[in-house]
């Protein structure tokens, strides 16, 4: 179980995002807040574009509706689409666009080792649009690696195995209800609270919080920007009594600056 963060601005065309990857034993939980730009061009989050295999069709289900094949599926109320046995969630809708179609161009224009002759295949894309100049926007998605079948991808987005807890440019947390398991980036110092999970730090940080079968509870913390500085983090879990404070200390890693540290509350 892995997780990271990402802070992306993009020199010359003036956008920047928030991006959180929360893994675990069967999903992928992307997140995007702050999404920001004043450029012109529409502003698009790109879920997986790969050569299509041929004479394979997507799988599709809109929010009230059944399973449907096709080549393509567009809009605000797709469910989820699936490709190649692979599944992806759309949790809090967007405005999505899944399709396979034919492009052409070079496998030079992205690695100059490759060849000049341009090449027509077709291609599986989905992708989410933001639309041109977004303010503070949002997108949520999960993917299923091994989804299989259309029943089983619709039997896992019925049932909600994933709590985006929070989405926002200060605190992006997830929780896997199945598993007991909270993941969470913080960008700055910070708290996020609700009924279940108090988690405070004064750095910013990523943590990973579970409640073991055994009754105790691990944490895993880790500093991606690797700044080699103490965080101070506070957890209480419903059902505990109080707080437990942990000093999380990174002074001197040196080049396992970005190494996680585990501790056991």
């Amino acid at each position: 179980m892995l997780r990271r963060w990402l802070c992306t601005l993009w020199d010359g065309i003036n956008t920047e995002a928030k991006k959180s990857w929360f893994f675990f034993d069967n999903e992928i939980v992307c997140l995007g807040a702050g999404i920001t730009s004043d450029n012109e061009a529409p502003i698009m989050t790109s879920l997986n574009q790969r050569l299509a295999n041929r004479g394979d069709k997507l799988t599709y289900a809109n929010v009230k509706g059944a399973a449907t094949e096709g080549t393509s599926a567009e809009g605000n109320n797709v469910a989820w689409v699936m490709y190649d046995g692979v599944g992806y969630a759309l949790p809090n809708g967007g405005n999505v666009k899944a399709e396979i179609k034919k492009q052409s161009g070079t496998w030079y224009a992205i690695n100059q080792t490759q060849i000049k002759t341009e090449q027509t295949n077709d291609v599986f894309s989905v992708t989410l649009d933001h639309g041109a100049k977004p303010n503070n926007a949002t997108y949520a998605y999960i993917v299923v690696p091994e989804a299989g079948s259309a029943d089983r991808m619709a039997e896992y987005a019925k049932y909600k195995h994933i709590a985006i807890l929070s989405n926002t440019p200060q605190i992006q947390a997830v929780q896997q209800t199945d598993l007991g398991v909270w993941q969470a980036v913080f960008y700055e110092t910070g708290q996020y609270k609700d009924k279940n999970i108090t988690l405070t730090t004064d750095r910013p940080c990523a943590v990973m919080v579970r409640r073991m079968p055994n009754g105790s509870t691990v944490m895993h913390v880790a500093d991606p920007a690797q700044k080699q500085q103490p965080i101070n983090i506070s957890v209480k879990l419903k059902g505990m009594k109080k707080a437990s404070t942990v000093n999380c200390d990174f002074t001197g890693t040196g080049i396992y600056a970005g190494v996680t540290k585990k501790f056991t509350l």
